[in-house]
């Protein structure tokens, strides 16, 4: 049995102009800083690099915490609603903390209104405050 390149070769290029992306995605820097404060005051965040969301509310998702003798382990989710609007989006985190601050990644796991389509991911850094912590999350997202 003997094959040739040529109908191999019209087939592959068929396949792949039928799946090529309507169009290309848009990368993009992102910054978020977000305070975290233990009380039942609703938490705030601010971010560059969000069309359609400058600014909003952040409240804590479904979470594991794990204090250890040495750092604690964080493995939960932060959900960011943008102000004035009913866009929004969801971040996996996972974080090492302490006495000094913590330490992690993030992802997105969902994204809507404005922001729909967005995925990405990142590196955050909690410092501490009285009361509370401010997370910096920075990180690249496509949209």
């Amino acid at each position: 049995m003997r094959r040739t390149l040529g109908p191999t070769l019209a087939v592959m290029l068929l396949f792949v102009a039928g799946v090529a992306p309507v169009a290309a995605a848009h990368r993009q820097a992102i910054s978020i800083t977000a305070i975290t404060t233990f009380d039942e005051v609703p938490d705030t965040f601010t971010a560059d690099g969000l069309p359609g969301c400058d600014e909003g509310i952040v409240e804590d998702g479904p979470a594991n915490v794990v204090f250890t003798p040495g750092p604690g382990v964080f493995a939960g989710f932060k959900v960011f609603w943008c102000d004035g609007s009913d866009s929004g989006f969801v971040l996996r985190l996972n974080a090492l903390f302490g006495p000094g601050g913590s330490t992690g990644t993030w992802s997105v796991i969902a994204a809507w209104g404005t922001v729909e389509g967005m995925h990405g991911a990142g590196k955050l850094v909690g410092d501490p405050i009285e009361g509370g912590v401010i997370d910096r999350y920075a990180g690249i997202v496509t949209s």
